[in-house]
């Protein structure tokens, strides 16, 4: 035993000299504001925690269990007492704190908002609505039963759940919130006040009033009869299958801070252990790690209340051999007994004992196994914790040694500022680089979208555009008057062949340019547009206070760094002409014409191509060719007619060489996938393609005999008009949709992102203007470190000797505990 105590003034002593160093790191990193001390103050915290119970050889005892296990009973048995309210009164609302001194009690209430915060807690556990517009005052206790009666049907497992628990206490304290003691200063009880059953109502309540126990936030009591345990710190608390959530909650909290916890069980009626309780001392570890099972001792109370001796015994051994079967204790740490009949010998129980049959009570005993315990097993547990406490305090150092370098504390001018402006180039290259891959991303699913979801929202905003600006003008009688004037032709014949095309040159001129200009401005618009977002997106990264002159910089550097202008109209104009130029063609000569036949002959696989995007949301193909050489939009006889030769020719191979008949079903097939709907794209260029073969077959003269040429001046109107209404028809629904301009528009931006990515390798040729831009915005960004450099020298020598502090710490940390 001396030897125990010569050991144990050392360990306190060792752990002494730790507390105090880890204290004087934490000032002097308050000071500093240098290493991330999250870590170390939990460690301080549980080396004083520690070293608090080996000085004041302090024991905190948790004695828990199911409730009429006789856990109050208990608890006064273990201290003589009756201070605890007893199984025949109700059970415990509230934690009770229990330590050796002079006889008094103080019971402490909660604040209103303290109260509040704890009820809200309580609403949110069954997901009560519109939680931040209720409050103890307002909710009516009519409106949270109709909300968790509607839960059964709604969400039946979260009713399950909490059907009797917390929807108990959330019914009691509603009912009983206007007798709540909130706001209340303490209560003191002195001397025999403990034993009254006033201060006990403050523990249990009043009968069905629950109102003293609600309201109560901490029981702490001195008494005197506890002599023989004079270290302890007893907390009787709730028990497991208390209808009230919170307890639960509060016991296993308490389990976890606990030296030694203590299981009230039934042996007499139920020696089971009862799930509830092994589940949480099973899984459940404490703050120092330690599974709650491991110091974890269980009494077996009301041995008596058993049928007979011999059943008695009986259940002794059942709940023996199920500590020893679910791993949770030994036999050593089992005991059984009656803390009733212990109180009855004592003349201190106030509840009648009735003595079925002769048994050992064991108070005595299990008081003396928690002692002994205490002296052996828990001072060898404390001693391996404040072990364990100076290892982490020392791995704790060595991460954040490894984490502070000395060359990251600059003791020169020259120095700090190189080491200022090297730190933070990194970091600004990382947020510039990061920056460029978000927008990247985010500027593909504006513009293209993703693969299963393509977005062309740019292509119907060109569509609104080109409806909203552009100007088709249809041909007035004088117009075609003051042609025939400037050709002298007033033939019905030379009229036709010298007017229409001579008209339809100059008004397509006109079309074109108009066509040109709105280009010109959508793309410029958007593009800007685009830009700015980048700009933005950039300046956010490298300056989040938005400086005008990084802005600046910023802006003056990509307009360096790019390689062409990322709004630029011109490829836009180069689409347009690609898919329109044959369109305009077309236009420029008179319906059924040998030109215009021609025209549409040389340039068949555009039309097909064109075709299948302006008929891609109608019910029939080749809508767009019927308007272009019969100028009807529903011209049966045209379809008739390319079906009628294909199928011919197709006869035609059959007839000539068998070896066809499988290659003429191939293609029929292929040409009605042309004309099914919803087709990929994939197989969309497959049947334009295999169908442009099949059309080549059929030759636009034959489709032409079905149009009329005009003749008289109505006529020569009235087909320039139809002419212009569908050019302009074909070029919204057809031409701007097969210029593709997402992908042409974002590859333009993408093009340009990664020139600016590119820009910030060293060995890029625009690396020197990137390196421009980042030193200004360094200059700005941390103006404060670079004007405070002399402060920071001196600060940087005070972290050297910090670390120094550190690092001689570690080499003598065996001789420190």
């Amino acid at each position: 035993m001396e030897n125990q105590t010569q050991e144990k003034l050392e360990i306190i002593n060792k752990a002494t000299e730790l507390n105090q160093f880890i204290k004087s790191i934490i000032n002097d990193n308050k000071e500093l504001n240098f290493i991330d001390i999250t870590k170390i103050q939990k460690i301080a915290n549980l080396n004083e925690t520690l070293l608090n119970k080996l000085t004041k050889d302090e024991l905190e005892i948790a004695i828990i269990g199911l409730e009429k296990a006789g856990k109050s009973t208990f608890a006064n048995a273990l201290i003589e007492s009756n201070i605890f309210p007893s199984a025949a009164e109700r059970c415990t609302y509230t934690i009770t704190r229990l330590t050796y001194g002079e006889d008094r009690a103080i019971v402490t209430f909660y604040t209103e908002e303290e109260f509040n915060e704890r009820f809200i807690d309580l609403l949110n556990t069954i997901k009560y609505p519109n939680i931040d517009k209720n409050t103890l005052k307002t909710l009516k206790i009519e409106d949270f039963t109709h909300y968790f009666n509607s839960l059964e049907e709604n969400q039946p497992e979260l009713y399950n759940t909490h059907k009797g628990k917390a929807e108990i206490e959330i019914k009691d304290i509603l009912l009983n919130k206007d007798k709540l003691l909130l706001d209340k200063p303490q209560k003191v009880f002195l001397g025999d006040e403990i034993l009254s059953q006033e201060f006990k109502s403050y523990i249990t309540g009043n009968n069905d009033d629950r109102s003293k126990p609600y309201s109560v936030k901490s029981i702490d009591i001195q008494s005197s009869k506890l002599s023989q345990l004079k270290n302890a710190v007893i907390y009787d608390v709730p028990g497991f299958d208390s209808t009230t959530q919170l307890h639960t909650e509060q016991t296993t909290e308490r389990l976890k801070s606990a030296d030694v916890i203590i299981l009230i069980t039934n042996v007499g009626q139920n020696p089971n252990i009862q799930g509830t309780v092994l589940n949480i001392l099973k899984e459940q570890v404490d703050e120092d790690g330690l599974k709650l099972k491991e110091k974890l001792f269980i009494f077996g109370n009301k041995k008596d209340t058993a049928n007979t001796l011999e059943q008695a015994n009986n259940n002794h051994q059942i709940l023996l051999k199920d500590v020893i079967n679910l791993g949770i204790g030994t036999e050593s740490t089992v005991c059984t007994g009656s803390a009733l009949k212990y109180l009855s010998l004592k003349n201190i129980a106030e509840d009648k004992y009735k003595n079925n049959f002769d048994i050992e009570d064991n108070i005595h005993a299990f008081r003396e196994l928690i002692i002994k315990y205490h002296q052996t097993d828990r001072f060898n547990l404390v001693k391996m914790k404040l072990k364990n406490v100076k290892q982490d305090f020392i791995k704790e150092i060595q991460v954040q040694l490894h984490n502070h370098q000395l060359e990251s504390m600059p003791s020169s001018e020259e120095d700090a500022k190189h080491y200022i402006f090297t730190k933070a180039s990194t970091e600004l290259q990382s947020k510039f680089k990061k920056a460029i891959s978000n927008i990247r991303t985010q500027l593909k699913a504006e513009i293209i979208g993703f693969d299963n979801k393509p977005n062309r929202t740019l292509t119907e905003k060109l569509q609104n555009r080109f409806d909203e600006k552009s100007n088709f003008p249809q041909i007035t009688e004088s117009n075609l008057d003051e042609i025939i004037r400037e050709t002298d032709k007033s033939v019905s014949l030379e009229l036709n062949e010298a007017t229409n095309p001579y008209l339809r040159n100059k008004i397509s001129t006109q079309i074109r340019q108009n066509i040109s200009d709105v280009i010109r401005d959508f793309f410029e618009q958007n593009g800007k547009e685009k830009e700015a977002q980048i700009i933005e997106n950039l300046l956010n990264e490298l300056n989040p206070e938005r400086n005008i002159a990084v802005r600046n910089e910023l802006i003056q550097f990509i307009q360096n760094v790019r390689t062409e202008n990322i709004y630029s109209h011109e490829k836009y104009e180069y689409l347009f002409e690609r898919f329109a130029r044959n369109l305009f063609d077309i236009f420029n000569y008179s319906l059924g014409s040998n030109a215009r036949t021609q025209k549409f002959n040389n340039a068949k696989k555009d039309f097909i191509y064109l075709d299948a995007y302006y008929c891609e949301d109608k019910d029939e193909d080749f809508k767009l060719i019927s308007l272009l050489l019969t100028q009807k939009s529903e011209d049966e006889s045209t379809i008739e007619l390319i079906l009628t030769k294909i199928y011919q020719t197709i006869g035609d191979w059959i007839k000539n060489d068998t070896f066809y008949i499988d290659k003429a079903k191939e293609t029929i097939g292929v040409l009605k996938n042309f004309f099914a709907k919803g087709s990929d794209s994939e197989k969309k260029e497959e049947s334009i393609i295999t169908t442009k073969k099949l059309f080549d077959l059929v030759d636009a003269k034959d489709i032409v005999k079905h149009a009329n040429k005009s003749a008289t001046k109505t006529e020569i109107l009235h087909e320039i008009n139809t002419d212009i209404t569908n050019i302009k028809d074909i070029i919204r629904n057809a031409v701007i949709k097969a210029m593709d301009i997402e992908t042409v528009f974002f590859n333009s931006f993408d093009k340009q992102l990664s020139t600016l990515q590119e820009a910030t390798e060293i060995d890029n040729c625009q690396y020197n203007r990137y390196q421009a831009l980042i030193n200004r915005v360094i200059s700005i960004n941390y103006s404060h470190e670079l004007s405070n450099i002399a402060k920071a020298i001196e600060q940087n020598h005070k972290k050297r000797e910090f670390l120094s502090k550190l690092r001689e710490f570690v080499s003598r940390a065996t001789t420190i505990c």
